[in-house]
């Protein structure tokens, strides 16, 4: 008898859950194929071993095409009708393309949206409508127009005349871009006039002009003027028959310029003495201009800068006030010196004479606002500073601060009253400022570090002339004393 194997139709073969057992055959009535199980592969994943037909080969055909992968075209495919169309999208290269020699033709035109290099000659039959940009040679390889400098060569390339688009409308340069030289061979036309070369001078047509006189009378070109001057009440300022001139009187404010000749007073003595070059005059009144140079050529003053380079010696200033450089802004007074030890004595003197017992004086006044308009300080404000300041190298920038003394503001602000204190402040191994001692408004003395007290031997002190209120630190006791009541007393 026959043997029949384990069958379905297609649909069932594609939902069957169970994966057919290794070695069980399955048999698909509608599509008479045989599949082989293996244990693990559920039958509609399984190949078949028979059956495989051409619609099965048209059908694993066409999915392969439609899957693709495609470039630049599209498959569709139509089981049913057995068909296969195709889409072909509009070309572009995926890689350069090599000419291989041979060119490309045919009527139309090419749109290329970035940049084209040519190695070659580009020959065109047509106009060239586009921006340009580049350089411009000539067969000869000079350059017509330079596009690194943007300019348009002309030397030596003219053939023909240079003519404007409009008559009297164009400019050759401009009032602020102007030619260094115009060269012309025969003339130079304005209008209907001709400037023309005379063997190397300039012929100019007659009737020419200069400021309104026509040339060729008294004030000819490059001629001497050979007339006498007269002033307009007919009197004869120049005589040229007597080689002189005739002047009553100079009116202007100032001559500028520079001067020839000796200068006289009403008096008829010499002033200025253009022989033996010296002024003879015993004063000189009114405002001089210009520099000062000593006999070695050297500024001592310099009228550009405005500025006096040489130095002042001088005993004695009679002025009430000494005013330098009031814009602090730009800078204070410098003193500055080179010398042995002995310029710590001399470097800045005050002498005050007087007959009676007062001091001299140093002011220093500090306001708040401007000189204009001054202010009131306010508590806490600086008033003056001391620093003692000195090289920590050789050079400038190495100046480090070592005592800095402060005198400030300490209270409140009224007329007349100005509550201060004063602060000496020391710098440590690390050049910070630190406060050493504070004088304050309250008369308080304020150490800002340990006070030590005067170290004096039992008879060192009994050698004293002691006062009451007196402290020391007696070493023969190992004790800190005060004078109290005519005798010394341990404080501790």
């Amino acid at each position: 008898m026959p043997l029949q194997i384990r069958r379905g139709t297609d649909a069932e073969r594609q939902t069957l859950a169970t994966a057919p057992q290794a070695g069980e055959l399955i048999w698909i009535t509608d599509q008479a194929k045989l599949y082989v199980g293996d244990g693990t592969t559920l039958l509609n994943a399984l190949e078949p071993v028979t059956g495989f037909n051409a619609e099965d080969a048209q059908d694993a055909v066409g999915n392969m095409l439609v899957a693709g992968p495609n470039t630049g075209i599209t498959f569709a495919y139509n089981d049913g009708a057995n068909t296969i169309s195709a889409t072909v999208s509009p070309p572009q290269l995926l890689q350069n393309l090599d000419l291989n020699s041979y060119n490309i033709t045919g009527s139309g035109g090419l749109d290329i949206t970035g940049n084209s290099t040519i190695g070659g000659n580009l020959t065109v039959t047509g106009k060239i409508v586009a921006d340009y940009t580049g350089s411009v040679f000539g067969d000869d390889s000079s350059i017509l127009v330079n596009a690194v400098d943007s300019a348009i060569n002309l030397n030596g390339t003219i053939k023909d005349n240079v003519i404007p688009d409009a008559t009297n409308t164009r400019n050759v340069g401009a009032p602020g871009t102007t030619f260094a030289n115009v060269y012309a061979g025969d003339g130079v036309w304005i209008g209907g006039a001709k400037m023309a070369n005379n063997g190397g001078a300039i012929e100019l047509p007659a009737g020419s002009t200069v400021g309104g006189l026509t040339l060729g009378g008294v004030a000819e070109p490059g001629s001497n003027v050979n007339a006498n001057i007269i002033g307009d009440d007919s009197s004869l300022i120049i005589n040229t028959s007597t080689n002189s001139g005739i002047f009553n009187t100079v009116t202007a404010n100032q001559v500028v310029g520079d001067f020839k000749g000796s200068l006289y007073g009403d008096d008829s003595s010499v002033m200025v003495d253009a022989i033996d070059r010296k002024i003879v005059a015993a004063n000189i009144y009114g405002d001089l201009r210009g520099s000062v140079f000593g006999d070695d050529s050297s500024a001592i003053i310099d009228s550009t800068s405005g500025t006096v380079h040489g130095n002042v010696i001088n005993d004695s200033v009679t002025t009430n006030n000494i005013i330098i450089n009031s814009d602090l802004a730009a800078g204070g007074l410098f003193l500055e010196t080179e010398g042995d030890g002995e310029d710590d004595y001399d470097l800045f003197t005050f002498k005050a004479y007087n007959t009676g017992a007062d001091a001299p004086a140093q002011q220093v006044v500090k306001t708040r606002g401007t000189k204009a308009s001054p202010a009131a300080i306010q508590n806490g404000d600086g008033i003056f500073r001391i620093a003692y300041m000195g090289y920590g190298t050789g050079a400038e920038s190495s100046i480090g601060v070592a005592v800095v003394v402060d005198a400030e503001a300490d209270g409140a602000i009224a007329v007349n009253q100005v509550p201060g204190r004063y602060i000496v402040r020391t710098a440590d191994a690390a050049g910070a400022l630190q406060t050493a001692v504070t004088f304050n408004s309250k008369q308080e003395t304020v150490f800002g570090g340990p006070a030590q007290l005067k170290s004096l031997s039992t008879t060192e002190r009994n050698a004293l002339t002691a006062v009451n209120g007196q402290i020391i630190y007696n070493t023969t006791d190992s004790k800190i004393q005060a004078y109290a009541g005519s005798t010394w007393v341990n404080l501790h």
